[in-house]
């Protein structure tokens, strides 16, 4: 096991869990890189990749050569495992919960015309109130685009949507 994160903080805390839980000795390392340069790992490394916490959100425009990068770093015949931020997810999240602004400025958080247009993809604005950085926002069928014109088949997709028991 290989942990990379880009974030020195969050590197420290998994050291500590690690290390608190006994487990240190099992991980060959943890690196600082950015999934669109991992350089620091060989081509073929891996057996799996797993890039969960909506990684490749936060890549925005650039979430085709995360995948490649990615996909660089895994073996031939290998698996990789993904999790983005769902345009759908978001839209349940944000609509019960501040659903006036949501609905008064919608455009000044999301490209809305590509939302109604049916886009795989949806970024999110800069400077939007909604979202602490631009994003890009995944369609089920968005995301099964950017896999495949990466090179990779989809084996399986799942959702979790957020949930918010309070509607329930």
């Amino acid at each position: 096991v290989t942990l990379v994160d880009l974030s020195p903080v969050q590197l420290e805390l998994a050291r500590t869990r690690l290390t608190e839980r006994g487990l240190l000795d099992r991980v060959r390392g943890l690196h600082r890189a950015d999934v669109l340069d991992l350089t620091a790992i060989d081509d073929d490394a891996y057996d799996a990749v797993v890039c969960f916490g909506g990684v490749l959100s936060y890549t925005k425009e650039r979430h085709p050569a995360a995948l490649r990068e990615i996909g660089r770093v895994v073996r031939p015949g290998g698996v990789i495992l993904v999790s983005v931020m769902s345009l759908l997810g978001i839209l349940r999240l944000l609509g019960p919960l501040d659903a006036s602004e949501v609905l008064e400025a919608i455009d000044t958080h999301l490209d809305w015309q590509a939302t109604l247009s049916g886009a795989g993809v949806v970024y999110t604005r800069v400077g939007s109130v909604e979202f602490h950085q631009p994003l890009a926002l995944f369609t089920s069928g968005g995301l099964e685009s950017a896999i495949t014109d990466a090179g990779f088949t989809v084996e399986r997709m799942a959702s979790a949507n957020p949930i918010l028991p309070q509607f329930q």
